[in-house]
């Protein structure tokens, strides 16, 4: 399921999803689909950094910052530098997403091995697309 050249342990995974909505209950969602990914990703022995999952609960707690990307791009920014590899998942939006289109220029600049990560109605990784 996940690629040979991704080594649990060794190295640190990016988990990087589409957050922005108009809509509470879809950001909420978001996060908790972030949340059981990250949690699968561990359980086969990975280090993930899920910024959805790190940093959603406290911005529901700062209303004038919740939707000002470079604010929460500048806070992942030393958390992406210490990541190996990043992986995006494939929820509807994600290739609109102005925050991935950041993140995704982030692991090109940085020679980042990127991959999509697919999965089912719920919410269990069934497969890896490297992009």
């Amino acid at each position: 399921m996940i690629p040979s050249e991704v080594r649990p342990i060794d190295d640190v995974i990016y988990l990087a999803c589409p957050y922005t909505s108009e809509s509470a209950l879809e950001r909420h969602q978001r996060v908790e689909i972030a949340d059981q990914v990250a949690a699968q990703l561990m359980e086969l022995g990975y280090r993930v950094f899920s910024p959805l999952s790190h940093s959603h609960r406290i911005a529901c707690k700062m209303y004038d910052t919740v939707d000002d990307r470079v604010f929460w791009l500048r806070q992942d920014e030393p958390f992406f530098d210490a990541c190996d590899v990043m992986m995006i998942l494939a929820l509807p939006g994600w290739e609109q997403s102005a925050g991935i289109k950041v993140e995704r220029q982030w692991a090109i600049n940085h020679k980042m091995p990127t991959y999509l990560i697919n999965i089912d109605a719920k919410n269990k990784i069934i497969g890896l697309e490297k992009l």
